[in-house]
């Protein structure tokens, strides 16, 4: 299966199961995302033990049994959305996702916003909750004209200066 642009998912695939660990790190994660095609549906399982993502480049912990996202011992909790979105990308770090195809795994059942434009509010008020509780620069990207990706390496946030002369 490939992930030509306009191609769309398979209907009647049938459904993998993937079962979490408790502790997943970023070399787990590399795994999985190799094991998983572009337009394969999975259902992801998470054990009654906290799933927490890990990445050793990166200082940022996803939990997914609490939905909170960690750093340095801060905690942010952020929206529903914005953490299935974020969660959502993480588990297939560094591949590049239309806003559609994110609307369609996120939002799955529940009534779906017309256009990917909510995708983009959604990452973006995240995206600040993160810089400014966790002090981190946002793992989600932007690429240019493909979509949005969860990047495995920090970017160092800058703080803004004003008292600067």
């Amino acid at each position: 299966m490939t992930g030509l642009p306009g191609e769309t998912p398979p209907v009647e695939a049938e459904m993998r199961t993937l079962t979490l660990p408790r502790v997943i790190s970023g070399a787990h994660l590399k795994l999985i995302s190799l094991g998983v095609e572009r337009f394969e549906m999975v259902n992801l399982v998470i054990p009654e033990e906290p799933a927490i993502l890990e990445f050793p480049e990166h200082p940022l912990e996803i939990n997914a049994d609490n939905y909170t996202l960690t750093s340095r011992g801060k905690v942010l909790e952020p929206q529903p959305v914005g953490f299935n979105i974020i969660l959502f990308l993480a588990l297939r770090a560094d591949k590049v996702f239309r806003k559609e195809e994110i609307m369609e795994h996120v939002w799955k059942d529940r009534k779906k916003p017309k256009d990917g434009h909510a995708v983009s509010i959604h990452c973006s008020v995240l995206g600040q909750q993160i810089l400014d509780v966790l002090g981190l620069a946002s793992p989600i990207r932007n690429v240019r004209g493909r979509g949005l990706k969860f990047v495995r390496k920090p970017v160092v946030a800058q703080a803004s200066n004003d008292n600067e002369d």
